[in-house]
């Protein structure tokens, strides 16, 4: 015999009755409530309403191909390139960008490589 007294069962135990689901819904009370709806501002959820908007196209429209680098050095030189991309707000790739291109500009031989 358990605690709970679930081992014994009671033969006078009679389930209560459900009240029945009814399914009087008229096609007037139905309309009713939709132009009810419709006046405070509710869409209708058709079919035809679903998709009927544009899909947006989330890719960069000047994609280039996109390569990865591990980079492993000194950690006051990547402290500072933490630093100047926090400061100017840009990815770290465009901080390496600009100084490629200041090292390029300063370069007397640039045009020979």
């Amino acid at each position: 015999m358990s605690d709970y007294g679930f081992d014994e069962t009671d033969e006078t135990f009679t389930p209560p009755k459900l009240p029945k689901r009814t399914s009087n819904t008229s096609k007037q009370n139905v309309q009713t409530a939709v132009k009810a709806g419709q006046e405070i501002g509710f869409i209708p959820r058709d079919t035809a309403s679903v998709g009927t908007h544009e899909p947006k196209d989330r890719r960069q429209l000047n994609k280039e191909p996109q390569g990865k680098i591990l980079i492993t050095g000194p950690e006051r030189i990547l402290a500072q390139l933490r630093t100047i991309s926090i400061e100017t707000n840009q990815p770290y790739w465009k901080v390496i960008e600009a100084l490629l291109e200041r090292y390029t500009e300063t370069e007397p031989n640039s045009e020979q490589r």
